[in-house]
């Protein structure tokens, strides 16, 4: 059989930066390269470049965007609405804590919109399975697909549990109002799951972690294995080019208020760089990430880089002396270690950081669960530069074996062949 996807997603960027827009970009190529694939995105048309578009019609038979990318034009009228609209919001949140208007179907098209459009595109192009990229938040695309066809193939593609995701931030949470609610949250997600499971013929999970949690939600057996990956020839740089000093710690991701990038990053300048520093005084850290800047406004230490959002994290990671992923709470697997590895680079990690890799403590990567643990690892790796080297070079050919485009690509057709072929 001829597998033509038809492949729709609310994140997507070129060139990648961060997990979910790698996720992305990696599964097109996988099933570019095995299928006769089209596009639909569903993030808004003025935030996605020139030169994102342009790659992935190269790496796509055909590509569109749906209805809720569109907005209405700019009229005055328009923008009084919004600003209307948005006051009634706040009052109404603080009456009843939640909003009395969706923002995402005001004025651009709805998720019933959506699945009219890409079901219409399903038949035009003679698709046999719609592929729901970053499955996770694309839920109620889900239902209304399931509401208008109950026949169609869906593969719900998801990068982690989602709510393990919000349920692991409750023990930092001080807070009780916002316990409560981000607890409330969590468990609606996890009923959400549930339900996602039974809408789709097929949930792919990133690891086995993930499997086994998405397996235990049904009996019949949909769940399948769709990795994280890395695109290995995209990670060549020259290391002169950023000259970072002879010892240098990496931290990479995305930040927001509270975020678990937010608590990494500061246990690791409060906690763990003081014990390193002692011993390596000019050791220089740096955190490279979006809104990095914002979150970690109030941290003043010369010896401490923060960066923002960079076009490429290669400058910094290729010329880094130790990467770290000293994270608490999290869900899915960790691109940062799969980068890490790409660029054969020494990491320490928390045990929560590297789930769902099949990493070895001691042989491809360094486990740490504590300050002393953490900071006594980064200085064996800065004394041993055998040590690194071996460490740096086992993670790369871990990634090499069994986290590759290729590894993708033998993932997906399995999942096509059991799906369509039976």
């Amino acid at each position: 059989m001829e597998y033509k996807i038809l492949f729709t997603t609310p994140v997507l960027g070129y060139p990648a930066f961060g997990g979910p827009t790698l996720r992305i970009e990696n599964s097109i190529k996988a099933l570019n390269s095995i299928s006769e694939l089209h596009i639909i995105c569903r993030e808004k048309k003025s935030s996605i470049t020139t030169e994102a578009i342009s790659f992935y019609r190269q790496t796509s038979k055909t590509f569109k965007f749906a209805p809720s990318s569109i907005p209405g034009g700019s009229s005055f009228f328009k923008i009084s609405l919004i600003i209307f609209f948005k006051i009634i919001n706040k009052i109404y949140r603080f009456a009843k804590n939640k909003d009395i208007v969706d923002f995402n179907t005001l004025f651009l098209g709805s998720a019933k919109d959506d699945a009219k459009f890409i079901l219409s595109e399903y038949h035009k192009n003679s698709c046999n399975v719609i592929w729901l990229g970053y499955g996770n938040v694309s839920f109620d695309l889900l239902q209304e697909l399931r509401l208008i066809d109950k026949n169609v193939k869906i593969v719900c593609d998801t990068d982690s549990v989602w709510s393990r995701f919000v349920l692991r931030e409750l023990p930092f949470i001080k807070d009780p109002v916002k316990y409560d609610k981000t607890k409330q949250e969590g468990e609606k997600k996890a009923l959400e799951e549930a339900d996602m499971v039974k809408l789709s013929n097929v949930v792919t999970a990133v690891s086995q972690v993930d499997l086994d949690y998405y397996s235990s939600l049904t009996s019949k057996s949909t769940a399948r294995i769709f990795s994280n990956v890395i695109d290995l020839k995209n990670y060549n740089y020259e290391k002169s080019v950023c000259d970072m000093g002879e010892y240098s710690v990496y931290l990479a991701g995305t930040f927001w208020e509270n975020s678990p990038m937010e608590l990494a990053a500061r246990w690791l300048i409060d906690d763990i760089m003081p014990i390193v520093w002692k011993l390596y005084p000019s050791t220089k850290l740096f955190i490279v990430g979006k809104d990095s800047r914002v979150i970690l406004s109030d941290v003043e230490n010369e010896r401490v880089t923060i960066t923002g959002r960079v076009r490429s994290v290669l400058p910094y990671l290729c010329n880094a002396t130790v990467v770290t992923v000293p994270l608490s709470f999290e869900s899915g697997t960790r691109y940062k270690i799969l980068e890490a590895g790409a660029c054969k680079k020494a990491v320490v990690s928390t045990t929560l950081g590297a789930e769902g890799i099949k990493i070895t403590d001691g042989k491809d990567i360094l486990i740490a669960d504590t300050k002393e643990e953490f900071a006594e690892s980064i200085i064996k790796i800065f004394e041993n530069k055998e040590f690194s080297s071996i460490l740096s070079n086992n993670l790369y050919r871990l990634v090499e074996n069994s986290y590759s485009l290729e590894k993708l690509k033998i993932e997906g057709r399995l999942i096509l062949e059991e799906l369509l072929d039976g």
